[in-house]
């Protein structure tokens, strides 16, 4: 069955449905979202996830005390084949949220790898759902042409099968097409389009690039709702860096210097940062006002062009980051950091939820010590760039703007 997504809250609704469903029927994921717990720190705004699923103790030999990561048995505990790890399905397993494409050293498609854990289609392009069962349009008075251009572009939602909370979904753009994790405009704008076609404002949607806790290399982005994932913790509906002070250091109405150039935007936008988080994080947004003109749709696409613009950048300099979009696709926070293999002894997964405020949790005794203060200076020291690589990013970013388009920089 195809469903029309154009009325607000639908897609909210059938994602409700079919992932309850879902979810309660598979015994792994019921058993997760019964063992996970979580709680408030001492600032009464972050928040601590832990599941034993996740605890990597299972995996390694604990030596030493306290919250420092325990030390990795090598081999094959007993065995006399020291290339083989016991551990490493397990490890995979509870790691890995879905299989990607290629799993086993095979060339195999995603979808039939991931049967178990489809939800539904999304066809943003011409706003539908199609149901799992159909995987096409072939409803009476459906022509060919259209049969075949929704066939190219559904994308599929996911069943979370390790979930932070209700309703959390991995979302997969061409998904047939083997895409890596990498974000580009065009991939950015089709992406907005979820908050257009749910209408919650309390939907978020989170990425992790490779080299920033990404364990598959399949495009995909974490569908979540913050009042869902936090209103019973902290009372709050947004992730804790949200409520943190914003900074804008630069504005461009994204017009052209040169007169020869036609100007393709009709918005402008924003460069802000996070003030007093500790992880350095850039804050993008559209630039309306109460005389704008700009239509949603001019607001998305000069976000994504933007965005577009800095992704890229990162890219080019090999930095991974992680993102968050929020305020119904109105804000970007993109988070340039540290690779994750060269962080020592963080016992919390450095994930775009952990990043901002969400904090999941390695190992138990960590979960149950975890304070505020402990946290920032351990994200702060292992993960966030330094001050001065910050400083470097907004100033060839804003280099890079400057030199194209009409903009100000903010002191």
């Amino acid at each position: 069955m195809v469903e029309s997504v154009s009325e607000p809250g639908l897609l909210d609704v059938k994602l409700d449905k079919e992932w309850n469903s879902l979810a309660m029927s598979q015994a792994t994921t019921k058993q997760f979202i019964e063992l996970s717990t979580q709680k408030i720190l001492d600032d009464g705004n972050l928040v601590a996830f832990f599941n034993q699923k996740l605890d990597i103790n299972r995996f390694f030999v604990a030596q030493g005390n306290g919250d420092s990561l325990p030390q990795v048995e090598f081999g094959g505990g007993g065995s006399d084949d020291l290339d083989k790890d016991p551990f490493e399905d397990s490890l995979e397993d509870a790691l890995c949220v879905f299989k990607s494409g290629g799993a086993g050293g095979k060339d195999t498609d995603i979808l039939k790898e991931n049967e178990g854990q489809l939800l539904f289609y999304i066809d943003l392009e011409n706003e539908n759902i199609i149901d799992k069962q159909d995987g096409k349009l072939n409803g009476a008075q459906v022509e060919d042409d259209l049969e075949d251009e929704v066939q190219g572009s559904k994308h599929p939602l996911l069943l979370n099968q390790y979930p932070i909370c209700e309703g959390h979904s991995l979302f997969l753009l061409f998904a047939e097409e083997g895409l890596p994790q990498v974000l580009s405009d065009e991939l950015l704008l089709l992406l907005l389009q979820l908050f257009k076609l749910s209408g919650n404002p309390n939907l978020r949607i989170g990425y992790n690039s490779m080299g920033a806790d990404c364990i598959a290399n399949n495009l995909h982005f974490h569908v979540v709702y913050a009042d869902k994932l936090l209103q019973n913790t902290n009372g709050q509906s947004v992730f804790p860096i949200e409520n943190y002070e914003k900074k804008m250091f630069f504005r461009s109405s994204l017009r052209h210097k040169s007169q020869d150039e036609v100007n393709m935007y009709n918005c402008g936008v924003r460069f802000g940062e996070v003030l007093g988080w500790p992880v350095r994080t850039l804050v993008l947004s559209p630039e309306i006002n109460s005389e704008s003109e700009a239509s949603l749709e001019d607001a998305q696409e000069a976000l994504a062009h933007t965005a577009g613009v800095v992704l890229n950048y990162l890219i080019d300099k090999n930095i991974p980051h992680n993102i968050l979009l929020a305020d119904e696709g109105m804000t970007m926070y993109i988070i340039p950091r540290k690779f994750d293999l060269l962080i020592e002894n963080v016992t919390f997964f450095t994930s775009f939820e952990t990043l901002c405020g969400f904090i999941k949790c390695k190992v138990e005794t960590s979960y149950k010590n975890m304070k505020v203060d402990d946290f920032k200076k351990r994200v702060n020291a292992g993960v966030s760039l330094k001050e001065n690589e910050f400083d470097t990013i907004k100033a060839e970013l804003i280099e890079k703007f400057l030199t194209e388009y009409e903009g100000e920089v903010i002191q």
